[in-house]
């Protein structure tokens, strides 16, 4: 499977330059081919997945995967958090809407990725992408982590706490 690295560029903070996120490119043979622009998992980076991304480059897609801050190469100096994983994924897909026709771009989220993907759809344009594909997720950080540790964060600001 041919993979490339790229560095995708975020909007400087203030004034504040900051290092790129950290992604694999997996291209198939056709120009033409559909794109997923992957969304991976809490415990998962670009490179721990790969059997996703070669599942979609054996049905003949091309797949771009992303760490986010915090994740694998993209560590950088800025810790994760939640305001931070969504503003990594739109601009992953800025990315992909600069350098490729957005009809063909579909966002896919496996499991805390899904959760991305879905609330980078709500926040893109409509012509920004193709479509939507989520598994084996929910519909928001703040809801499964109110879910997964009901007792000790029932009394927590979890909205606060994550963003």
């Amino acid at each position: 499977m041919p993979c490339e690295d790229v560095r995708i560029p975020l909007p400087p903070d203030g004034e504040q330059a900051r290092d790129p996120l950290y992604a694999f490119w997996v291209p198939v043979e056709n120009p033409e081919a559909p794109i997923f622009l992957y969304l991976h998992g809490q415990d998962a980076t670009r490179g721990k997945n790969l059997e996703h991304t070669e599942t979609f480059h054996e049905c003949g897609y091309h797949v771009l995967v992303v760490d986010y801050r915090g994740f694998a190469e993209s560590f950088g100096k800025e810790s994760p958090s939640e305001a931070k994983v969504y503003e990594d994924a739109l601009a992953s897909l800025n990315y992909l809407t600069r350098n490729f026709p957005s009809n063909k771009i579909f966002i896919y989220g496996h499991s805390l990725g899904g959760a991305v993907a879905i609330e980078l759809a709500t926040r893109a344009e409509a012509e920004e992408a193709a479509g939507l594909i989520v598994e084996s997720s929910f519909t928001s950080i703040s809801e499964m982590s109110a879910l997964r540790y009901w007792g000790l964060l029932q009394l927590l600001p979890v909205d606060f706490l994550l963003t």
